[in-house]
């Protein structure tokens, strides 16, 4: 009995957060221009990410990059809980806790493909306008934790491709990976219906 009331009590925790198919499928970019920048939305189960084409990035985002960039063609980048996210032996209790309060990571990475051919992800392709490209990467920055002389906090390096960062938010069901999405495409002008970044 108790377990069916655990069990109760975390869907209705998991049903209060913002969803990757509420901004997978809810988010609107603005009217396509072949000249206009593009990102990438993709969607990974419950969790969304930001994807940009590597050579797009502006000079003030470059210092953010692990330096193996080699055969890189994109940047994806992603909020997440700290000690989970950031660490692959995490396990489903550490995935339960964060949902309460968690220290965030923003993960960086230089990817070769858009998506791995697993068949797990899905991309969506998003225009900007240059302005609001270079909101959505100067959010993406400003995520990110700064020691006293302004550098950005390294959290781990798991692959010299693959770094992830302190964040000056927190994760918790009221801030999840999702809903830092969908703050980052509304600095960016994307509208995401049905969330409120």
């Amino acid at each position: 009995m108790r377990r069916l009331g655990a069990l109760a009590l975390l869907g209705a925790l998991l049903s209060a957060c913002t969803t990757s198919e509420s901004v997978y499928q809810g988010a609107r970019g603005a009217v396509p221009d072949p000249a206009d920048p593009a990102i990438f939305l993709v969607r990974h189960g419950w969790h969304t990410q930001i994807e940009a084409p590597l050579r797009t990035l502006p000079p003030f985002f470059l210092p953010l990059l692990p330096p193996d960039r080699d055969g890189g063609r994109y940047v994806m980048m992603g909020f997440g809980a700290k000690g989970y996210f950031d660490h692959a032996d995490a396990g489903a209790m550490d995935g339960l806790q964060a949902l309460f309060a968690a220290d965030g990571a923003l993960q960086i990475s230089v990817v070769t493909d858009l998506v791995p051919g697993d068949g797990q992800h899905q991309a969506r392709r998003l225009t900007l306008s240059p302005q609001g490209y270079a909101r959505l990467l100067r959010f993406v920055a400003n995520s990110v934790a700064r020691d006293s002389a302004g550098r950005p906090r390294l959290d781990l390096a798991q692959k010299p491709n693959d770094y992830f960062y302190d964040t000056r938010a927190g994760y918790s069901l009221s801030y999840n990976c999702n809903d830092w999405t969908a703050a980052a495409l509304a600095a960016g002008g994307v509208g995401v219906e049905g969330v409120s970044p």
